[in-house]
């Protein structure tokens, strides 16, 4: 298996890991009280200055928007972790777009750094997943025409 890949496969799946219980503390009370109760209490915050209400003209309640980047992190993460390709690369962009908007949001309470240092650095991360996706993908089809 060649570096790229490895690393690409190592990061997918480790970030998948942690996505996925990101996805579940912010669901499930029985994971982690205090931080279930902290997640609940932070998107109370978060739901008025909801990074798509200009553009869809909707704000989501505060438990509904918790429940929907849940479940979005725990649909997305297996895939990301599991899959390669299309389906993968998806993933990636799916949970790329859900940090972009926690950092958005955060950017817009004028929250310091600290408290969204998690979200913009798996931003980051993601991001240079998905370029060593594009690349890694970008090898196999020059090797599969020769």
């Amino acid at each position: 298996m060649a570096f790229g890949k490895l690393a690409v496969t190592i990061a997918s799946v480790t970030l998948g890991v942690l996505f996925v219980f990101k996805g579940a503390v912010k669901l499930f009370p029985e994971v982690n009280e205090e931080i279930y109760q902290d997640f609940v209490m932070r998107f109370g915050r978060y739901s008025p200055v909801f990074p798509l209400a200009d553009l869809t003209g909707f704000r989501p309640p505060p438990d509904l928007y918790r429940q929907f980047v849940a479940w979005t992190e725990l649909v997305a993460a297996p895939m990301l972790a599991l899959f390669g390709g299309t389906l993968g690369t998806l993933a990636n962009v799916i949970l790329f777009g859900v940090m972009l908007g926690g950092v958005c949001t955060h950017l817009t309470l004028g929250d310091p750094v600290s408290l969204f240092a998690q979200e913009l650095g798996l931003l980051i991360v993601l991001g240079c997943l998905f370029v060593l996706r594009r690349v890694e993908a970008s090898k196999a089809a020059k090797e599969k025409e020769q």
